[in-house]
């Protein structure tokens, strides 16, 4: 069961898994209708379709015979060798280098963002804690402060107005009133660019904590390849130059940036 679910990163930054259906064995109107379900979910991109179609088996093709075909293609000098159903797996080395998978975007969004990768890599929570406070709040203190300022100074220049002249208390409830309306008008928008600013910047966190940190997992166990491949912009056809960046990680958190 844990095999049919497929987890990706939809446009929202969501990690989601989607169920494959029949078994992994897809018929013609079952692939069509999970390769629609893919298209819908993932973030477009001009590669998008290409890159699902390259993904998913060939119609009937058992998922055994699927994963030997995909990999084969994507590692040629690999051999692939099928164990029998029971019989035990050869030992293989178990790779523990940490890796992180980082488009340009993602290295943009955390430079914009005031954030540092070791920080990123420690998930969503921890950079939240971190980010920098966006000052709508203190210009909304500020403004304010103008406000009760303002009554002081209206109140002393209504007694001056009746002193100089009568007519001009007219005059001078228009200004009063017209200086309230600005105020109110610059605070309610202040802090509606304040809250549109701050969710903007939530939404853009949440899609980069969780393309690094899915549900606080590494990024292997969290999202398939598609993913990788489909928004980070991976390209399989240069796996060996991927491979060369590999064999160079050495420490225990390492991310590897893809134009």
């Amino acid at each position: 069961p844990a095999d049919l679910r497929f987890p990706i990163q939809n446009a929202h930054g969501d990690v989601v898994s989607l169920d494959v259906p029949d078994y992994g064995k897809l018929g013609h109107g079952s692939r069509a209708a999970f390769r629609n379900a893919l298209l819908d979910s993932l973030p477009p991109t001009a590669a998008g379709e290409s890159q699902v179609d390259r993904f998913l088996p060939s119609p009937l093709m058992t998922p055994l015979e699927a994963a030997t075909h995909f990999w084969s293609e994507v590692f040629p000098d690999a051999q692939v060798t099928q164990i029998r159903r029971g019989a035990p797996a050869p030992a293989a080395t178990e790779l523990k280098t940490g890796i992180t998978w980082a488009s340009a975007r993602h290295i943009q969004a955390i430079q914009e963002l005031g954030l540092e990768e070791s920080l990123v890599l420690q998930g969503e929570t921890a950079c939240q804690e971190r980010l920098v406070p966006i000052p709508a709040g203190e210009l909304g203190q500020a403004t304010e402060s103008l406000r009760a300022s303002s009554e002081e100074i209206l109140a002393q220049m209504r007694a001056l107005s009746e002193q100089v002249d009568a007519s001009l208390v007219g005059a001078w409830v228009r200004l009063r009133r017209n200086l309230r309306e600005s105020l109110d008008e610059f605070a309610e928008r202040a802090d509606k660019c304040g809250r549109n600013r701050g969710g903007i910047r939530r939404a853009r966190l949440h899609a980069l904590a969780q393309a690094w940190r899915p549900h606080d997992k590494p990024q292997e166990e969290g999202l398939t390849l598609l993913s990788a491949v489909h928004s980070y912009h991976l390209d399989l056809a240069a796996i060996e130059t991927y491979r060369t960046m590999h064999r160079r990680c050495l420490g225990p958190k390492t991310v590897l940036r893809t134009s």
